[in-house]
């Protein structure tokens, strides 16, 4: 079959639309979305993770934690805890305690081969205020060192 020069523009054409259209959708999915890689996939006490949002206008969201572990992680949860400050005030200050394996014992969210994604709701339908909110969040498991957690992560979405 031979395709001639402008049908070959065409086509690459669409395929470039087409990127940047998926491209586009999955950036306005979310109002903020950072995820942060744990070196070495473990998770120290003393290693804080913190995400900064700036909210221009006042905007509803739910917000969720985002937790990445490997397959093997040996808890039925993971306890964290989050600090929320607004502009230098406190805003929130909890403590959560994250699923990660059901009654059954299997993992709960995404899974993907050995890796598993759970997302944790944290607030739900809060409308944010012009401002600059922090979010840290720290592990508050008993031991030290909680191996095989790959990824802590923020996502805030308009609701």
């Amino acid at each position: 079959m031979h395709i001639n020069i402008s049908s070959r523009n065409i086509i690459r054409t669409a395929q470039l639309l087409s990127a940047a259209a998926i491209i586009t959708a999955c950036s306005i999915m979310y109002f903020y979305r950072k995820i942060h890689e744990l070196a070495g996939m473990q998770w120290f006490k003393t290693d804080t993770q913190s995400f900064e949002v700036p909210i221009e206008n006042p905007t509803r969201l739910d917000g969720h934690l985002i937790i990445r572990h490997v397959e093997g992680y040996q808890h039925n949860n993971l306890t964290v805890h989050l600090l929320s400050m607004k502009d230098g005030e406190l805003w929130m200050d909890e403590h959560i305690a994250i699923p990660i394996k059901d009654e059954n014992g299997d993992y709960v969210g995404a899974g993907s081969v050995d890796l598993w994604d759970v997302e944790h709701l944290i607030f739900e339908s809060k409308t944010l205020s012009k401002g600059t909110y922090t979010f840290e969040v720290s592990h508050t498991m008993q031991q030290d060192r909680l191996p095989l957690v790959m990824e802590v992560g923020l996502v805030l979405e308009e609701v």
